[in-house]
């Protein structure tokens, strides 16, 4: 067995969440360590972030007539005995098609965490067939089912021809917020209600301003940009990044219609988290050791692996990916960003 698969079999009676309805990153770490091309450190980052979870709960079938209602139910063992038949039958692809274009309205899932676990998992499924594998695409589609949350508006309703993605994040204002943020990042975009910009703005977005594959680039380009500018708030910039490239895995699973929906919700997703938190911008000045970190993807996906990090992996290697796919220097000081800032594991403890 490989690594990866190890890494999975360990994670199979985990729970999805542990604390204060804090996300299991495990599953989406071990793969992204083994899309680094470190897979030997899985075990090394399971033994520390293992202890903070807890053991899987036994769930409930959901009827089919129930299901639609059920989304955002928080219970995503109910989700994972829902899709049992599907999996013992073999047919997760078939479930994938199937549930995808239902569950893109809700893409905010867990700020990002839902689309984000799956699309971990369809690119382990792709990369070899297994029964770990087709498992853990299973539960990341009970995830997202589970939180599945919509935002305000529909993206492109009344799409306006070129209204794209540089004039909206020019245009587009954060919210002044009179409290403190919620903890979590799916709760805090709730102060979208009050933001009255919002909701006109991305029904106005022109979703064909691109190909899609290029739509996805320039998302992950702004988004990453946006990550930069805001340090006050790293995390909740990393789960708009890593939730826009997240669609890419989605593309090959989708017809025109629904690629088109699934680009405007990964957009209304990361303008969300802008709107909420992207008040305290500044300026990005890169450092003397960020710019020479930078310069080195080797040096820079080791040095994420070890971190043991379960942030500082998974946004190295999605920005890895992008680079590759669309080479930009900011994609190298986001990485380099979140390897010097963002720190070490806190094992057990969480954090």
């Amino acid at each position: 067995m490989n690594e990866l698969d190890h890494g999975l079999a360990r994670m199979r009676e985990c729970s999805f969440e542990y604390g204060a309805g804090l996300c299991n990153n495990g599953p989406m770490v071990s793969e992204a360590l083994h899309a680094l091309g470190h897979d030997v450190l899985t075990e090394a980052f399971l033994d520390v972030y293992l202890p903070r979870l807890q053991f899987l709960e036994v769930g409930q079938p959901i009827p089919e007539a129930g299901q639609k209602e059920a989304l955002g139910n928080g219970l995503p063992e109910d989700w994972v005995v829902t899709f049992a038949p599907e999996h013992e039958a073999g047919a997760e692809w078939e479930l994938l098609r199937e549930k995808l274009p239902v569950f893109l309205a809700g893409y905010f899932a867990a700020a990002f965490h839902g689309p984000v676990r799956l699309a971990h998992a369809i690119r382990a499924l792709e990369g070899l067939e297994s029964a770990h594998r087709r498992e853990e695409m299973v539960r990341g589609l009970a995830y997202w089912a589970s939180r599945y949350q919509e935002l305000p508006g529909v993206p492109g309703c009344e799409s306006e021809p070129g209204y794209g993605l540089e004039q909206i994040f020019k245009n587009l204002q954060p919210a002044s917020l009179s409290e403190p943020h919620p903890v979590l990042v799916s709760q805090a975009v709730n102060a979208l209600e009050n933001h009255t910009l919002f909701v006109p703005t991305i029904e106005r977005a022109d979703l064909r301003e691109f190909e899609p594959s290029v739509f996805v680039s320039r998302l992950c380009s702004e988004a990453a940009h946006l990550y930069l500018k805001h340090p006050a708030h790293r995390l909740p910039y990393l789960f708009g990044l890593t939730g826009a490239s997240a669609l890419r895995s989605f593309l090959p699973y989708l017809n025109e219609e629904t690629v088109e929906r699934g680009l405007g919700y990964a957009l209304q997703g990361v303008l969300a988290v802008h709107c909420t938190y992207g008040e305290s911008s500044q300026a990005f000045r890169p450092s003397a050791d960020l710019l020479k970190l930078s310069e080195s993807w080797d040096e820079m996906r080791y040095r994420a692996a070890c971190s043991a990090q379960e942030h500082v992996i998974r946004l190295a290697e999605v920005c890895w990916r992008e680079d590759q796919i669309c080479s930009e220097d900011v994609f190298r000081w986001v990485a380099a960003d979140a390897i010097l800032e963002l720190g070490f594991s806190h094992g057990g403890r969480g954090g």
